[in-house]
């Protein structure tokens, strides 16, 4: 997976998925953007991603 921060967003990439994790003084946000293939897994992406980020950032939300 290739990532690079611009500033205070965490841009990152690979083969069918794409996405950002953008962080703030009070808010952790994540957007992913799934290929097609991927497309299928979509929701038990959404639940680990939200599961890890309110892990790590204490309620954060993942979109």
């Amino acid at each position: 997976m290739a990532y690079e921060w611009d500033g205070d967003v965490l841009r990152f990439e690979r083969s069918g998925v794409n996405g950002t994790l953008t962080l703030t003084r009070h808010k952790a946000e994540m957007f992913i953007k799934l290929g097609f293939l991927f497309g299928a897994f979509a929701p038990v992406i959404q639940a680990k991603a939200t599961e890890k980020m309110a892990k790590i950032f204490g309620g954060a939300k993942a979109a």
